[in-house]
């Protein structure tokens, strides 16, 4: 279990950016996203290193969204300390459709002076824009061809939720596809995740492997969640589970989490405590183990985050606790850079040696991108709780919500963004030139409202 508990307090520390409030993408995004889920079974979308979050739903592409264009990546070079001169690997060639979809992109690696194709990655949609296939295709040198290597086929209800996810590679000597992984989900009306069945195919017929379910409070906020794996092949054992506590204002504070050896007996509990800065922006996480012969917590590792004065998050850090000196020791540390529009435009990774004293490795990269104005948004089944009026305004426009808002700003049709001061449930928009506007609230627990109006 000691071996065990150092992944586990990684994967579990590290979801506190999927806000616990689990709800399944109504669409899957494509555009990088920042690095701060590991260990997780959903699958890269877009060929680099990002999974498919299941607990991040994609913004509606209405107002201001950013296109990329390419990525650069450069490592960390260990013989002069710092990054190296030249990139080691690029995604280029995106093309969009009229949608703004991604159809497709290109992965290439530095093979001395020169780029080598590696892989193409093919997306189609169905007419809600939902990503409905993702093909993978591999560089063949020798043939100059591109050959199939695997794709994934996503299935959705008709709220637009993520029900299936199967993974499959391609067999050259059937010249069929071949079934490997299987997830399946589902969510309640208010498209919070439920229960997430994984499978795995043995040649025959899919086979369990673990299922997590969820529960939430009346407020939508999960409140509890238990991993199973299948064993012997006849029953479910429960292995894990997480309790989620909330303060008076529904900011998540601490996590408890427990294991279990036999399903039944729940023991080397382990404990997160959060924190926050004054606009709700979460600071710090200590992440705790319970030690049995003293009855007392015991410091394991510490995330620590901060924002500019956006609240874009520009670094997050992991430590250790070191016993023989009482004190912190460095893992890895993530940078990230945003441009005027808030749109990240890079990150950079470094690694530390054992004794953190030293960096071993890393990774940067950079994104070139362009901004576009959203041009659809899907129609939803849920239950809209935010309204603005009147709508054309002329000088106020009040916001009825039952959720508090953080921040507000409105973008016009060119992409030009406008700070505007949220005061009273109301926002003094008298200084905006005449034209449709796309009003961005930012709620306190962190989600992103898109809502149209008219200055007149």
């Amino acid at each position: 279990m000691k071996q065990l508990l150092p992944f586990l307090l990684l994967a579990f520390s590290m979801k506190v950016f999927a806000q616990p409030k689990i709800k399944l993408s109504e669409n899957i995004n494509i555009s990088i996203q920042p690095k701060d889920e590991f260990f997780s079974p959903f699958e890269n979308k877009n060929g680099f290193d990002s999974p498919l979050d299941l607990n991040s739903p994609s913004p509606k592409p209405i107002g201001l969204i950013n296109l990329t264009d390419s990525i650069y990546h450069w490592p960390w070079d260990t013989l002069t300390n710092n990054w190296a001169v030249n990139p080691f690997k690029k995604s280029i060639n995106y093309i969009y459709d009229s949608n703004q979809n991604n159809l497709s992109n290109l992965l290439q690696w530095r093979s001395g002076s020169e780029w080598v194709n590696k892989y193409k990655y093919t997306f189609t949609y169905d007419i809600n824009n939902n990503n409905t296939n993702r093909l993978i295709e591999v560089w063949i040198s020798t043939d100059s061809t591109w050959k199939k290597s695997g794709q994934t086929i996503y299935s959705y209800d008709s709220n637009n939720n993520l029900t299936s996810q199967i993974s499959q590679s391609w067999i050259d000597s059937s010249g069929l596809w071949k079934n490997g992984t299987q997830y399946i989900y589902t969510c309640d009306l208010n498209k919070n995740l439920l229960s997430h069945l994984w499978q795995n195919w043995d040649g025959t017929s899919w086979t369990n492997l673990y299922f997590f379910t969820y529960t939430y409070d009346v407020n939508n906020h999960l409140t509890n969640d238990l991993s199973q794996q299948w064993k012997f092949g006849t029953s479910w054992v429960s292995y894990h589970k997480t309790t989620y506590t909330y303060d008076a204002n529904f900011i998540l504070v601490s996590k408890l989490g427990e294991s279990s050896p036999d399903g039944t007996t729940w023991w080397a509990p382990y404990l997160f405590t959060l924190a926050y800065d004054l606009n709700n922006n979460l600071t710090s996480q200590i992440a705790q183990s319970w030690i049995d012969s003293t009855n007392t917590w015991k410091n394991y590792s510490k995330f620590t985050y901060s924002y500019d004065g956006l609240n874009n998050m520009i670094s997050q850090s992991y430590q250790y606790w070191n016993d023989s000196i009482l004190a912190w020791r460095n893992f890895y540390q993530y940078t990230y850079s945003f441009d005027a529009n808030n749109f990240q435009t890079s990150y950079a990774t470094k690694y530390w040696n054992n004794s953190g004293t030293k960096i071993t490795g890393g990774d940067s990269a950079f994104y070139y991108i362009h901004t576009s104005v959203g041009i659809f948004e899907k129609a939803s089944t849920q239950k809209e709780n935010l309204n603005i009026f009147p709508n054309p305004a002329n000088s106020t426009l009040s916001i009825q919500s039952d959720e508090k808002i953080k921040n507000a700003k409105c973008i016009n049709y060119l992409g030009q963004a406008f700070e505007v001061k949220f005061e009273n449930s109301s926002i003094n928009v008298s200084s905006l030139l005449p034209g449709i506007y796309f009003l961005n609230l930012t709620t306190q627990d962190g989600k992103t409202v898109m809502k149209k109006f008219v200055k007149q």
